[in-house]
């Protein structure tokens, strides 16, 4: 196999990482954000449950909200600035190798998911939209228990929890627009 050919199938395997990649934050996201939103704040209050002899209370669920959907929607955001230049790279890789046609991106994406169905050129503004939903439920989420929990709390503990909110925050802030800004039609911006 000649060095061409390597580089066009380490461009392609890494364009399928960073697809599968984006699949599964965006899947762990959702499904993490529908166990908030429908089995928490839609649930009557309930005991404590036992895991490996550790009970787990409401509270104590509501208090890893914050720092995993953070890590959640700044993997679901790197992933998806990344498919751009994995995309360049394969294709450039693909020319150099002494491709003729054009290299069809969908057909390509083995991880593909309902969104990316959405992103062909066509349905561009669907696939935006359930995003920004997305990115914003997240942000509600986080913001959301910083008001619940943090009044509960008295002393250094309330400092910290808010702290800690506001932190998660601002990096699920920061990844929003960084995402809006590379996605969403802004006005003045020079392409």
């Amino acid at each position: 196999m000649d060095e061409k050919q390597k580089l066009v199938d380490f461009s392609y395997n890494r364009f399928q990482g960073v697809c599968r990649a984006h699949q599964r934050y965006l899947a762990f996201l959702l499904a993490f954000l529908g166990f908030i939103w429908v089995f928490y704040w839609g649930k009557p209050g309930a005991s404590p449950v036992t895991f490996l002899g550790m009970p787990i209370t409401d509270r104590t669920l509501l208090g890893i909200i914050p720092g995993v959907s953070t890590i959640l929607l700044v993997g679901l955001v790197g992933s998806l600035r990344a498919l751009g230049p994995a995309a360049q790279s394969l294709q450039q890789a693909w020319k150099n190798a002494g491709g003729t046609t054009e290299l069809n991106w969908q057909a390509l994406n083995q991880h593909q998911n309902w969104v990316d169905y959405l992103s062909s050129p066509q349905a561009r503004s669907p696939a935006s939209f359930i995003y920004a939903l997305v990115l914003l439920a997240a942000l509600a989420s986080t913001l959301g228990v910083g008001l619940i929990i943090t009044p509960k709390l008295k002393g250094y503990s309330a400092f910290l929890f808010a702290s800690y909110c506001l932190i998660c925050l601002g990096g699920q802030a920061v990844a929003t627009w960084k995402w809006a800004a590379e996605t969403l039609p802004i006005q003045g911006r020079k392409n």
